[in-house]
């Protein structure tokens, strides 16, 4: 896959017939740097049955994509942190799921790149929120950005030096 840009999508297809009779639906899931969005299989634990549905989650609360069966047939499956359903079943696109998961991987990459730049601007603009805020409110906006600071540097978005420097500006900043 070639470098993908801020705006770029990519988009996989399939088809799903439940039982003999059922009707064919399409299945598709979509990266984007922001989002996963497509339509998919969830499965409704109230009723103990698959419902086609359409899904559209933050990039950022997609853990994986694996390969997976639905009714002993493989498929792609998509793990998020959603209170509703924690996987999202992709029937038809049981051929793809390593193509799958590596633009998964591209795209969540493009993401911590975006974030990073985004909390860069934002921590070199050396602003805080508002000149007005209480020692709480102050104290909680500095440990959100040093928090933020600290999972970009988890996740090998910042190097240890350009955190340190980051860490280092926010503290003058909020002292």
């Amino acid at each position: 896959m070639a470098q993908l840009d801020y705006n770029q999508t990519q988009e996989y297809y399939g088809e799903y017939k439940q039982g003999f009779f059922g009707a064919t639906e399409q299945i598709f899931v979509c990266f984007s740097a922001k989002t996963v969005s497509g339509r998919g299989l969830v499965l409704d634990n109230f009723a103990q049955r698959f419902d086609v549905v359409d899904f559209e989650y933050q990039l950022k609360d997609v853990i994986d994509v694996v390969a997976g069966t639905i009714s002993k047939k493989a498929c792609t499956v998509l793990k998020v942190t959603d209170a509703s359903s924690d996987s999202v079943y992709l029937p038809g696109l049981n051929v793809m799921p390593p193509m799958i998961k590596n633009t998964f991987t591209k795209f969540k990459e493009l993401a911590m790149e975006m974030e990073a730049e985004n909390f860069k601007k934002e921590a070199f603009s050396l602003e805080k929120s508002s000149a007005n805020l209480t020692l709480e409110e102050e104290m909680a906006e500095f440990k959100q950005k040093v928090d933020r600071l600290k999972m970009m540097r988890d996740n090998g978005v910042l190097s240890p030096l350009e955190y340190q420097e980051l860490k280092t500006k926010l503290m003058d900043l909020y002292n």
